[in-house]
């Protein structure tokens, strides 16, 4: 029988599943699904009012962050209101 020792190397793989570029596309690709879907709602609720300006912005230097933020002079009464970015969540 032979025996062997793994050693981890704990930097690479924290790094490798918080912040690869695969991480950060994956993210990336989710927060766009549900922007989509926070837009569509946008255009359904508060017709009377100009729609809120939704845009996804990615951050975080220890671990891989989407954002998305619905912008524009009403949006957040109409977030507070219709809930728009939480109904969103669904979509992606």
């Amino acid at each position: 029988m032979t025996s062997f020792r793994i050693n981890l190397d704990r930097a690479g793989v924290r790094e490798a599943a918080l912040t690869s570029p695969e991480v950060r596309a994956a993210l990336r690709t989710v927060a766009d699904e549900i922007a989509d879907r926070a837009r569509s709602i946008d255009a359904a609720e508060g017709v009377t009012s100009k729609p809120s300006e939704i845009t996804v912005s990615e951050g975080g230097t220890s671990r891989a962050r989407a954002y998305i933020h619905a912008e524009g002079a009403a949006a957040a009464a109409r977030e507070a209101k219709y809930r728009i970015l939480g109904r969103a969540l669904g979509g992606g």
